[in-house]
C-alpha cells in the first residue's frame, strides 16, 4: 500500500507518512522474516496439517485480505483528512497492481487549491477574559492568511483553555468555546469567528428555562498541607501556622500544616516543592507543578491535590470566588534493606558480585535519602603475560576459576533539591543535590589498588528533553601496589605511559554534563539522543600552589600529601539517532563518539581511567577489549592500550526475529590516537594527512534475547580493515578465516 500525491511539490504540507496512520490495514515492513511468516500463514492456509500448523503458530504471521469496500472506505478517510486541512474537494481514487498471491493499492491524491484565513474575529463574554486572551495573542496558532486545520482548531481551544485556567477559571473547559466558520462565495478564503460563551444554568425564577451567567474567577483562600497523611487514621491533627517565602515575593504565604505527633517531617521540608499560595489565583500550571516537585521526594508514596470551592466568602462576587487547597502527602517505607547477587560482564570477562544496600527515605527529618552500600565480587579475568626487554612477568593469582576481587562501601546522602552548600537555591525541573563518599579496594592479577571517592553534585531538568548533571567537587585518590614482580617490569620499563598508569595519582576537578533526549515514551517514532561532557581537574590546585609558592618534588611535580595530582581538560560526545520502522522493533540506528582529552600542567599523560579506548563489546567489536589503536601502532604488547583521541561511528539494524528473540547487522568505524607523538606509541599520534588511513572497520551480526526487563546480547564480528597492518594491506576480507571471529556477550543494547 502506497500513497501518491500528484502535485506535492506546490503542496509541501501533504505527507504522505501522515496520512498512512489513518488507513486500514496497518502498513508492515516487508522484511524478510515478515516474508516468511506471509509464507508459512499461506502454506497452513492451503495445505492444513500438523506441521504446517506448528509452523503457522511460531513463525506465520496474519495476511490482510483484499477488499473493494475497505479500499473506497480508504479513499474516503483520506478526504476527510484533507478536508481537515483545508483541502476541500480534493479528489482521492486507488489502483491495484497483482503480483502473485500479493495486491499493491496505490492511493493517489489530486490535492484542491486549500482555503486559507482572510478574518478572524474573536468574541470575548467580558473584560477579564478579554485582557487575559489578547495579552498572550502572539501565542495564538490561528493566524490572518495561514491554511484552514481542524486540527490547530482543536489546538487553539486547548491553548486558550490552559491560559485561562491558568489564570485561575478553575472550572473553565474546552466547549466554551466555538466556531463559526463561513467560506461562502470567498474565493477558496475563510471568515473565522472564535466565540468564547458564558456558562448556561438553570433559571431559579423561571423553571425550565436557561440563563447565561459570567465565569467565575478562583483564587485560593487556604492552603492546608498533610505531610504525613493516612486516610484509615482517626487521630485528630494539629494544625500549625507555617510561612514560605516564594523567590521573587516581598512577603510570605501563610500555610495551614496538618500534623501528628511525633512530626515524621520538619514543616520546611517541601517549602521550595509547593508553588501554590494563598490569595494568588489558581493555576493549573502551579498544581503541575507542585506534583512534579513532590513527586521527586522518594519518601512519599503518593500525593493527592484536591480543591473545594467556599459557598460562603465575604470577598465573593458574581466573577469572584475563593477555593480551598488541600495537599495531602502518604509515605512509604522510610528504612529498607536489600541484597542481591549480580551477575557481570565487563567486555567478555565474566564475573559475580554479592551487593548489600540500606537505604533511609528521612534521615534528618527533610526527606534526604541516605543509601549505604557494601559489595564484593570475583572477575574471571582474561590478560596474558606482560613482557619487557628480558623479563616477563605472568598474572598473579591465575589458577582457579576467578583471578581477580573488588570489595567497596560508599554512602550518599540524596536531597531532593539544590543545596549550595547548605542552602537551598532555585533550578528549574527536578532538581537533586547528592553528597557522597567511598572506598573501593581491588585486586588484580598485576597488582592492586585502593580508591577512595568523594563528590558533591547536581542534577536538574530544565526540560522535558533536556537535563544538566554538575558535579563541582569530585575527589578520586588511587594507591596503587604492584607485586614484586610486576615492580620490576616498571622499574625496567622505559615506557613511561605505562608506568604512569600504574602509580599513585589524585584528581581534583569538576564534570558536567549536558543530556538532550527527545524520545517519548510509550511512543514509537523516530529520536535522537545527545550527551556532551566536560570534565577538568588540577586546575585550582595548581593556581594555589603557585599562588601560595609552593615548592615542586625532586621530579618536578606538585604534590599534596605525597601524592602527584592530575591536570588535564577532557571533553567527549555521544549522538545518537534513531529511525524506528515498526512497533515491533525494525529501527536502523546511528551512533557517533568524539573525545579529546588534553594532558598539561602538573600532568605528562592522562591518568589511566580517563584515556579513551577502542575495542569491546560496546565499541569496536572485531577488536578486543582495548586492544585496537593507537593510530597504527603495530605492537603485540597485552596491555590494554588508551588514547587521548577518539573518533568512532556506528550503524546497527535491528529487527524481530520470533516473540522476545532479535537479531540486528552492523557496522563499527572508529580508533584512537596519542594527541602528541611519543616513543611508546610509534604512529600513535593523531595527524591530519593520516588518520583517514588509520580508521578501523569492522562488521557483525548479533542475537539479543529481549525480555523487556532485561536483554542477553551475544555479537560476533570480524575485522574488515586493520590500521596496524601495513599500508596496501589492511583490507582483511579476502584473508578472513574463522579465527578472526570476536564473539562479545553483553547485557543491554550496545547504545
Amino acid at each position: 500500500m502506497s500513497i501518491r500525491i500528484e502535485n506535492q511539490s506546490i503542496y509541501p504540507q501533504l505527507d504522505p507518512t501522515e496520512i498512512t496512520p489513518y488507513l486500514q490495514p496497518k502498513l508492515r515492513n516487508r522484511f524478510l522474516f515478515n516474508r516468511l511468516g506471509y509464507w508459512a500463514h499461506f502454506k497452513y492456509q492451503e495445505h492444513p496439517g500438523k506441521i504446517n500448523r506448528l509452523i503457522d503458530k511460531y513463525l506465520g504471521k496474519e495476511v490482510f485480505y483484499y477488499s473493494v469496500d475497505e479500499a473506497v472506505h480508504n479513499t474516503q478517510k483520506i478526504k476527510k483528512y484533507l478536508n481537515d486541512l483545508g483541502f476541500f474537494n480534493s479528489k482521492v481514487d486507488y489502483q491495484k497492481k497483482t503480483r502473485g498471491k500479493f495486491i499493491r493499492l496505490t492511493y493517489n491524491i489530486i490535492a484542491s487549491k486549500p482555503y486559507r484565513y482572510t478574518k478572524i474575529i474573536r468574541h470575548y463574554p467580558d473584560s477579564t477574559i478579554a485582557q487575559i486572551i489578547e495579552k498572550g495573542l502572539d501565542k495564538s496558532l490561528l493566524k490572518k492568511g495561514d491554511l484552514y486545520n481542524a486540527y490547530t482548531l482543536d489546538d487553539e481551544r486547548d491553548r486558550i483553555t490552559s491560559t485561562l485556567r491558568n489564570s485561575g477559571y478553575y472550572y473553565f473547559n474546552r466547549n466554551y468555546i466555538q466556531y463559526l466558520i463561513d467560506t461562502n462565495n470567498l474565493n477558496h478564503g475563510v471568515h473565522l469567528e472564535v466565540d468564547i460563551r458564558n456558562p448556561e444554568v438553570v433559571d431559579i425564577h423561571h423553571p425550565g428555562k436557561m440563563v447565561q451567567i459570567p465565569h467565575r474567577r478562583y483564587f485560593l483562600h487556604r492552603v492546608f498541607v498533610i505531610p504525613d497523611y493516612n486516610p484509615l487514621s482517626r487521630s485528630q491533627n494539629d494544625t500549625l501556622d507555617h510561612p514560605i517565602f516564594f523567590r521573587g515575593q516581598p512577603k510570605a504565604y501563610h500555610f495551614s500544616y496538618l500534623v501528628s505527633k511525633p512530626m515524621r517531617f520538619n514543616l520546611s521540608t517541601f517549602d521550595h516543592a509547593i508553588r501554590l499560595a494563598p490569595g494568588r489565583a489558581y493555576s493549573d500550571l502551579e498544581v503541575q507543578q507542585t506534583y512534579q516537585k513532590l513527586f521527586n521526594y522518594p519518601a512519599l508514596r503518593s500525593v493527592n491535590l484536591s480543591f473545594d470551592s467556599l459557598r460562603q466568602s465575604p470577598q465573593a462576587s458574581p466573577n469572584k470566588a475563593y477555593l480551598d487547597a488541600y495537599i495531602r502527602m502518604q509515605t512509604g517505607k522510610i528504612n529498607t534493606i536489600s541484597i542481591e547477587g549480580i551477575g557481570t560482564n565487563s567486555s567478555g570477562d565474566l564475573g559475580v558480585s554479592g551487593l548489600a544496600s540500606f537505604t533511609n527515605r528521612n534521615v534528618f527529618r527533610r526527606a534526604e535519602v541516605l543509601r549505604m552500600r557494601i559489595m564484593g565480587g570475583f572477575e574471571a579475568q582474561n590478560l596474558g603475560r606482560i613482557t619487557s626487554d628480558s623479563i616477563t612477568v605472568s598474572p598473579i593469582n591465575a589458577s582457579g576459576l576467578f583471578n581477580t576481587f573488588e570489595a567497596g562501601i560508599d554512602a550518599t546522602v540524596f536531597f531532593p533539591m539544590s543545596l549550595f552548600p547548605f542552602r537551598n537555591i532555585d533550578l528549574p525541573g527536578n532538581p537533586q543535590t547528592n553528597i557522597s563518599i567511598g572506598f573501593n579496594y581491588q585486586r588484580r592479577p598485576y597488582y592492586s589498588r585502593n580508591i577512595t571517592n568523594v563528590e558533591w553534585g547536581y542534577s536538574w531538568n530544565q526540560t522535558q528533553t533536556l537535563k544538566h548533571e554538575l558535579t563541582p567537587l569530585n575527589i578520586n585518590l588511587v594507591s596503587i601496589n604492584p607485586s614484586p614482580y610486576f615492580q620490576k617490569i616498571l622499574s625496567s620499563e622505559t615506557n613511561q605511559r605505562l608506568k604512569e598508569q600504574y602509580a599513585n595519582h589524585m584528581i581534583v576537578g569538576l564534570k558536567y554534563s549536558f543530556i538532550w533526549n527527545n524520545q517519548q515514551l510509550h511512543h514509537s517514532g523516530n529520536f535522537n539522543f545527545l550527551r556532551l561532557n566536560f570534565e577538568s581537574s588540577g586546575n585550582l590546585l595548581n593556581a594555589i600552589n603557585k599562588w601560595s609558592g609552593s615548592t615542586r618534588s625532586s621530579e618536578g611535580y606538585y604534590k599534596i600529601l605525597g601524592i602527584r595530582y592530575s591536570q588535564y581538560m577532557r571533553i567527549s560526545s555521544d549522538f545518537r539517532h534513531y529511525i524506528q520502522f515498526d512497533k515491533e522493533g525494525t529501527a536502523l540506528v546511528f551512533r557517533s563518539l568524539l573525545g579529546l582529552a588534553i594532558p598539561y600542567g602538573n600532568s605528562n599523560d592522562i591518568p589511566y581511567e580517563k584515556g579513551f579506548y577502542a575495542g569491546g563489546a560496546n565499541g569496536m567489536r572485531g577488536w578486543r577489549f582495548r586492544l585496537l589503536g593507537p593510530g597504527s601502532y603495530t605492537g603485540q604488547e597485552t596491555y590494554e592500550r588508551l588514547g587521548e583521541i577518539q573518533l568512532e561511528g556506528n550503524v546497527e539494524f535491528r529487527f524481530p526475529v520470533y516473540h522476545f528473540i532479535k537479531a540486528a547487522f552492523f557496522v563499527d568505524a572508529g580508533n584512537i590516537w596519542n594527541y602528541k607523538a611519543n616513543s611508546t606509541y610509534p604512529m600513535g599520534n593523531f595527524e591530519w594527512n593520516r588518520f583517514g588511513k588509520e580508521i578501523a572497520l569492522d562488521a557483525g551480526t548479533g542475537i539479543r534475547l529481549d525480555f523487556s526487563f532485561f536483554i542477553l546480547r551475544v555479537d560476533a564480528a570480524v575485522p574488515l580493515r586493520n590500521p596496524a597492518l601495513p599500508i596496501g594491506k589492511r583490507w582483511a576480507i579476502q584473508s578472513l578465516t574463522w579465527k578472526n571471529v570476536i564473539a562479545n556477550f553483553g547485557i543491554g543494547y550496545p547504545f
